[in-house]
This record gives structure tokens, sequence and C-alpha cells, in this order.
């Protein structure tokens, strides 16, 4: 088994209660890949086959308002990761996890969600999804068995 990732990036601004405060952030969002690797090539999926599948989903985010894309109410960093992951795990079954960061270099936060992917299927990680709140759910790895 190998993974492998690609990386892309989108524009857009959000808020987040209690600050209503509209705030424009650069997201980077890396889609990390498992599977057997290729006899030729090694990779588990061409980053051409990735990029047919991401690029339309990253559109739909890059240049707007993400409180107002559909199931983004809320546009946390967690909320978009998951976003990315239901638009992405049917058509890109070797999706393990989705990382996304914002803000500037040397200042960026963020998280990784790790799916239903073979990733889990790991015995060395226990996962605990975790109701947040009403509208948030997170996957965090809470330790290694």
């Amino acid at each position: 088994m190998i993974e492998t990732f690609r990386e892309f990036s989108f524009e857009a601004a959000c808020s987040l209660p209690p600050h209503q405060a509209l705030q424009r952030h650069v997201f980077r969002v890396c889609l990390h890949l498992q599977g057997d690797p290729d006899p030729v090539y090694g990779w588990p999926v061409s980053g051409g086959e990735v990029d047919r599948h991401a690029q339309p989903v990253i559109r739909q985010l890059h240049n707007r308002h993400l409180n107002e894309v559909e199931g983004l109410a809320l546009p946390s960093t967690e909320n978009v990761a998951r976003w990315i992951w239901d638009h992405l795990t049917s058509t890109l079954p070797a999706l393990a996890s989705v990382s996304i960061t914002r803000g500037k270099d040397g200042l960026r936060e963020g998280m990784r969600l790790f799916g239903t992917g073979p990733i889990l299927q790991s015995p060395a990680l226990r996962i605990l999804n975790t109701r947040i709140s009403a509208s948030r759910r997170v996957s965090t790895i809470v330790s290694p068995v």
C-alpha cells in the first residue's frame, strides 16, 4: 500500500459565529490517496484522474462566500473538509483523508479529516467521531492502539 497526495488551493470569504465579520482566506486542500501502487508508475491514482474529479469541486468554492454554498452554512475548516470529502468519495474511492489549512504562510491553521478510506483499516489507529455541536462533526485521532 502507498499513500500519495495532491494539493489544491482556493480563495473564499466566510464568517463564523459569534464573529460575524466577513473574512477572506486562502485555503489549501490536500487530498491523501491510498492504494496499491501502479506496477509502472507507482501511484495509487494518477494525478490527472484526481484533477478531473477534484478541480470541479474546488471550483465550487473558489471566490465564493462559503456561508452561501449549499451545505456550508457554518464553514469551519472541519466542515469544509467534510463537504469536500462528501463530494469526492464516490468518484475517488482511494481518498483516505482531506487536510485543509487557511491563513498566511507562517501563521496557518488547519485540520485533517480521516474518512472511511483504507487508512481506517489500520489497526494502529483508533478513530473517535465526536459530536461537537448540532451542526459540526469532526473525526479526531485519539490514540495509537
